[in-house]
């Protein structure tokens, strides 16, 4: 920009030099100068037009599972499955979800990268409230019994329910809570959904569950014929 002139004296100074030009020349000149800041605002743009599609269709979540060191059925989709209990449990699908995570898997002999990611996955998860019911193994739930995760089913699910269940009911005497041996745990392993003939499947609440008015119709759906 000559010394002296603003910045529209500037544009109207090459807008004058391209006047009558083809229009590759004035491609090229446009191009040259203002690339960087072309694409630059369509980086912008793109990205808060995201940020506003997330916003806009993001949807409640109303029950969040974590399947650890369980396993659904080949043939079951996760997707699928959490759209069903939406449909058994009467959620609006529009505007709200269930979110399974499946196939988590937690050695803890060696306790290698993809256990150990797990691990920490499921710490975030529950300390962010965003784990509601941890459908687990023998061995995962050994190994987590003093860590306060799990517990007593009867602050959590109604009495009918407890009672419907009572002959798969798996008791513990919790930590921190003096009430002695209380249900912490309900057998789901021949769930239709389950490979129950391969690994035990324990329906779990975690203490601090944000969305305990749809734990009773997960562990239903979970058992229905």
């Amino acid at each position: 920009m000559a010394a002296g002139n603003s910045v529209n004296d500037e544009i109207r100074e090459q807008q004058a030099k391209l006047k009558g030009k083809p229009f590759k020349e004035k491609w090229d000149y446009f191009w040259n100068y203002y690339k960087v800041h072309t694409i630059v605002t369509i980086l912008i743009i793109v990205a808060v037009s995201n940020l506003i599609y997330t916003i806009v269709t993001q949807k409640d979540v109303v029950m969040s599972v974590a399947f650890v060191n369980t396993y659904l059925k080949e043939e079951i989709d996760s997707e699928q499955m959490a759209a069903d209990y939406g449909l058994y449990a009467g959620i609006d699908t529009n505007t709200s979800t269930a979110e399974l995570s499946t196939n988590m898997v937690i050695s803890y002999e060696g306790m290698d990268e993809m256990s150990y990611t797990n691990s920490q996955k499921l710490v975030a998860m529950t300390a962010a409230q965003s784990i509601d019911i941890i459908v687990a193994d023998d061995n995962y739930l050994e190994h987590n019994m003093e860590s306060g995760l799990f517990w007593d089913l009867t602050d959590f699910l109604p009495a009918q329910t407890l009672e419907k269940y009572a002959d798969r009911l798996k008791y513990a005497d919790l930590p921190d809570d003096d009430k002695g041996e209380v249900p912490y745990a309900i057998d789901i392993s021949d769930s239709k959904y389950m490979l129950s003939d391969q690994l035990p499947a324990w329906f779990c609440v975690v203490g601090n569950a944000a969305n305990v008015d749809n734990l009773a119709s997960f562990l239903d759906f979970m058992m229905e014929p």
